[in-house]
C-alpha cells in the first residue's frame, strides 16, 4: 500500500466513525474540505465492501446489458431511476471488461495535472492511483500528449 492509499484509507476510516457521532454528511463534508457526494460515496463503497452477501443481482445485469447496448449513463438513469452517478458507480465495478479501458481523468485533465505539479514523478504515482491505473499507462497518455519527450543520448 501506497503512502497516499494509506492516508486515503485512515481519513475514510476516521469519517466512517464520524457518522456514528450522529453528524450529518454535509457537516463530515465541510470538516474534511469534500463535498457531500464524495462521503456519501464512501459510505456507499464501505457498505457495498462488507456486505459480502450482495453479489450482482438483476439491476446491475440490466444495466450493463443497457450498456454494452449502447444506451449512454444519462438514458440508463432515467430508464432505471438511477442517477448518472450510480450507473457510472455500476459500469465502472461491475464491467470488468470496460473497466479496463476506463479512466476517472481525460487524457487532458492528465496532461494538465501533470503540467502543473511540482514533483513530476510523484505526480504519475498520484496520476495512477486516482485512475486505478498503471504508471506505465499514465507515462503512455503523457509520452502520446508530448508531455515527456524523450531524448535520445548521443555517444
Amino acid at each position: 500500500m501506497t503512502p497516499l492509499q494509506a492516508e486515503r484509507q485512515q481519513r475514510n476510516q476516521t469519517i466512517l466513525k464520524s457518522q456514528k457521532d450522529g453528524k450529518t454528511y454535509d457537516e463530515i463534508a465541510k470538516e474534511y474540505g469534500l463535498s457531500a457526494g464524495a462521503i456519501r460515496k464512501i459510505f456507499y463503497i464501505h457498505k457495498h465492501n462488507t456486505d459480502k452477501s450482495s453479489p450482482k443481482d438483476s439491476t446491475y445485469e440490466s444495466i450493463l446489458e443497457l450498456h454494452n447496448s449502447g444506451h449512454t449513463k444519462k438514458q440508463i438513469a432515467e430508464i432505471t431511476g438511477y442517477t448518472v452517478g450510480h450507473i457510472s458507480y455500476i459500469i465502472w465495478n461491475f464491467a470488468s471488461p470496460i473497466k479496463e479501458h476506463m479512466l476517472a481523468m481525460t487524457h487532458e485533465e492528465i496532461c494538465r495535472s501533470y503540467r502543473l505539479s511540482k514533483d513530476r514523478r510523484y505526480q504519475i504515482l498520484v496520476l495512477a492511483e486516482l485512475n486505478a491505473t498503471s504508471k506505465k499507462r499514465i507515462k503512455k497518455i503523457l509520452e502520446d500528449s508530448g508531455e515527456i519527450i524523450h531524448h535520445k543520448k548521443t555517444k
